[in-house]
């Protein structure tokens, strides 16, 4: 089996979910704000009077592999990123949830503007096209 990689999730075999198997750039980006911002709300709601702050909870090594990865979509996943047993017991599967929806809310969003690009140079064409008819009719005549 691939390292980080759980049959759990369908028990069907490995995690190999469609898609890139990191994320990049801008989503990347959004997914370590998006877990910095989670982990300190889920420190300050459970582990507030705890010896350690926020980054005891879950160090930024292991933030950061989680916030890279797309494959990691169940609890079962998350032991392959070295954050402890406890921890994700506890949290892995409110972090799972906040991240997949941030994924499907950026995907969204992604997908809306790829078809509004296409419809604008769709659109472009066809404006260029009417231009190029009208100069070559205006020859003709």
């Amino acid at each position: 089996m691939l390292a980080g990689i759980s049959s759990a999730h369908h028990g069907d075999g490995p995690n190999l979910s469609k898609g890139p198997a990191t994320r990049r750039d801008e989503k990347l980006k959004g997914a370590k704000t998006l877990l910095t911002q989670w982990r300190y709300e889920a420190w300050k709601a459970h582990c507030s009077k705890a010896p350690y702050g926020p980054q005891g909870l879950l160090p930024d090594e292991i933030l950061n592999k989680i916030a890279l990865s797309t494959r990691l979509l169940t609890v079962e996943d998350l032991r392959g990123t070295g954050w402890g047993r406890c921890p994700i017991d506890r949290h892995g599967a409110a972090l799972l949830e906040v991240l997949a929806t941030y994924d499907k809310k950026f995907d969204e969003v992604r997908e809306i503007e790829k078809a509004e690009r296409a419809e604008a140079k769709k659109q472009e064409m066809a404006e260029r096209r009417a231009a190029q008819q009208a100069a070559v009719k205006a020859e003709c005549e």
